[in-house]
C-alpha cells in the first residue's frame, strides 16, 4: 500500500507529478506546485468533469523528478463516487485498469450540486459541492488555412447568452482513411507469394487512423463585448498530413467553464507553453478544488468541475481545399526484374507467376498503408472497402 506524501519543506520538483497526468488524460493536463513540498511522489492525481451521460473520473500517482512513469503509477483500487447534495450517490466503476473510473450520469439536475468523493487507503478526498455549468451548442467546426503552405487548423465557433460562462474547454475525437500510394498486389514472404485483394481486408492499401485531444485546448470571450468565440483553433497539423488525403471525419467536446475552473487549466496551460518543457516549474499559484478530509496536510492535485456537454461531429469535404499532397518520389520506385522477387524491400505492383519477367515492384514502404494507420475500420465508417 501506498502512504501519502506530507508537506516538509523546501520546493524540490513537485512538477515531477506531470508525467503520471499526462497518460491520465486524454487531453494533456498538467497541475500546480504549492510552495513547501520536499518529495512528490505518490501524490493522488485526479482530473475529470462531471457531466451529463458518461462521465469519465481518471485517477494515478506523481512520480519523482528522476523517476520514470509506469503502469503502476494509475489508481486503481479506488472507490469513487459522484455525490449530489441530496444525497444521491452514482458508484463509478473501473474497467480500464488505467485509473479511469466510468459512470452514467443521466441528466444532470440544474438545481443540483455535485461534487465526487474518493476512497483510497484509508483516506478520504472530496471536491467542492458545484452546480452544473450549463454548456451551449458548438456552433460550427471547421478546417481553416491561411493560404498555401500555412498549418491547417481544427476550428470551433460558439456563443452563450450575455450572462451565462465566458469560459470553455475542448476536446476532439478523431477519425481518418488513407491508402497508400502504390497498391501491392503481392509480396514475397520466404518461399511464398502472398496474393492481397482490394475486395476484403487482406490489403495493405487502405487503412484507417485515429487520434484524440493531447493538449489543453481553451477558450474565453470575458474580454471581447459579445459572449462569442469564433474559430477558435483547438489542433493545428502540417497541410501534408495525411489524414487529410481522402476521407476526415472529427468530433468535438465542449464544456462551458467556471472562471476558477478556466484559469486553472488556463495556468496548467501557460507553464507548459512558457516553459517548453513538461517537466518545468508549475507556478506556486495553482489551486484545485479537491482536498484530502481525512487529513488535510496530504496534498492532493487536480479540479474537478460540473458542466454539461455539448458535441458536434461530421465529416469534411473541404479536405481536398486544405490538403498539400507531399512528393514522395514512389512513382519513380517501380522497377521491373526477377532479382526483386525475393528483395524484401519490394513487394510487386502487378504479379504474373506464368511469366515473372513481367512482373514489376516498387518499395514496400510506398505501398503499406499501416504507416499512416491501421486495418481497424470503424464499424460505422461509410466506405465499402476494407
Amino acid at each position: 500500500m501506498r502512504k501519502e506524501t506530507r508537506i516538509k519543506g523546501a520546493v524540490k520538483g513537485f512538477h515531477g507529478w506531470l508525467g503520471a497526468l499526462l497518460l491520465l488524460v486524454s487531453a494533456c493536463v498538467t497541475d500546480y506546485e504549492p510552495k513547501g513540498l520536499e518529495q512528490v511522489r505518490d501524490l493522488l492525481v485526479v482530473d475529470g468533469i462531471i457531466t451529463n451521460g458518461e462521465t469519465t473520473i481518471r485517477l494515478g500517482r506523481s512520480v519523482g523528478l528522476t523517476d520514470d512513469f509506469t503502469e503502476d503509477e494509475f489508481v486503481n483500487n479506488a472507490r469513487v463516487v459522484v455525490e449530489r447534495e441530496d444525497g444521491a450517490a452514482f458508484a463509478c466503476a473501473n474497467s480500464s485498469g488505467r485509473g479511469e473510473y466510468k459512470v452514467d450520469m443521466g441528466e444532470l439536475d440544474p438545481a443540483g450540486r455535485y461534487r465526487l468523493r474518493i476512497s483510497l487507503d484509508g483516506l478520504e478526498y472530496e471536491s467542492d459541492y458545484l452546480s452544473p455549468e450549463i454548456t451551449p451548442p458548438i456552433d460550427s467546426i471547421s478546417l481553416l488555412k491561411k493560404g498555401p503552405g500555412e498549418e491547417v487548423r481544427l476550428c470551433v465557433s460558439t456563443h452563450n447568452a450575455p450572462d451565462q460562462s465566458s469560459y470553455f474547454r475542448w476536446m476532439y475525437k478523431e477519425n481518418w482513411e488513407v491508402k497508400a500510394e502504390i497498391y501491392m498486389v503481392a509480396e514475397n514472404m520466404g518461399n511464398t507469394v502472398v496474393i492481397y485483394d482490394l475486395l476484403t481486408s487482406n490489403n495493405k492499401y487502405y487503412c484507417w487512423g485515429k487520434d484524440s485531444s493531447k493538449v489543453i485546448s481553451l477558450g474565453s470571450s470575458d474580454r471581447l463585448t459579445e459572449n462569442v468565440i469564433a474559430n477558435k483553433s483547438i489542433a493545428s497539423y502540417p497541410p501534408g498530413d495525411r489524414r487529410f488525403s481522402m476521407l476526415y471525419h472529427a468530433e468535438v467536446e465542449q464544456y462551458a467553464l467556471r472562471r476558477e475552473a478556466y484559469h486553472y487549466y488556463f495556468n496548467l496551460q501557460k507553464n507548459i507553453e512558457e516553459s517548453g518543457s513538461l517537466f518545468a516549474p508549475i507556478p506556486s499559484e495553482m489551486k484545485g478544488n479537491i482536498r484530502c478530509v481525512t487529513d488535510p496536510e496530504v496534498p492532493v492535485i487536480g479540479f474537478v468541475e460540473v458542466a454539461t456537454v455539448t458535441r458536434l461531429k461530421r465529416f469534411f469535404p473541404e479536405i481536398e481545399k486544405v490538403y498539400e499532397p507531399e512528393v514522395t518520389g514512389c512513382a519513380k520506385t517501380i522497377v521491373q526484374g526477377t532479382e526483386y522477387l525475393r528483395n524484401p524491400d519490394y513487394g510487386m505492383v502487378s504479379y504474373n507467376p506464368m511469366n515473372p519477367e513481367s512482373n514489376t515492384y516498387a518499395l514496400k514502404r510506398c505501398m503499406n498503408c499501416n504507416r499512416f494507420g491501421s486495418k481497424q475500420k470503424p464499424s460505422w465508417w461509410p466506405t465499402s472497402h476494407l
